[in-house]
C-alpha cells in the first residue's frame, strides 16, 4: 500500500541545481504534487507548472512517501 504524506522543503540559497527550474519540474521529479510556495513571506497556493523556482522558496510538497524522500535525499533538501 501506498502512503502520501507531506513536507515542507526549504530552496537553500547555494541550491544551484533549481535555477532555472520551475514548479512542473518538482511536480514530475517528486512525483507529486506542489501545494503551496511561500515566497518573500507570501503563500501562494496551487501554483501553476510554469512558476519559476526562487532560491529561498518554501516548497510544501504532496507525494507518495518514499518518493518524496527520495526527492528530499538526491536534492538535499530539508
Amino acid at each position: 500500500t501506498d502512503y502520501f504524506t507531506f513536507d515542507i522543503v526549504v530552496i537553500a540559497n547555494d541550491c544551484c541545481v533549481f535555477e532555472d527550474k520551475s514548479i512542473g519540474w518538482v511536480k514530475d521529479t517528486a512525483k507529486g504534487i506542489v501545494f503551496s510556495i511561500e515566497r518573500d513571506g507570501k503563500m501562494i497556493h496551487n501554483p501553476d507548472r510554469n512558476v519559476p523556482i526562487e532560491l529561498g522558496d518554501y516548497l510544501t510538497i504532496v507525494a507518495d512517501k518514499k518518493n518524496l524522500k527520495n526527492f528530499i535525499q538526491e536534492y538535499h533538501l530539508k
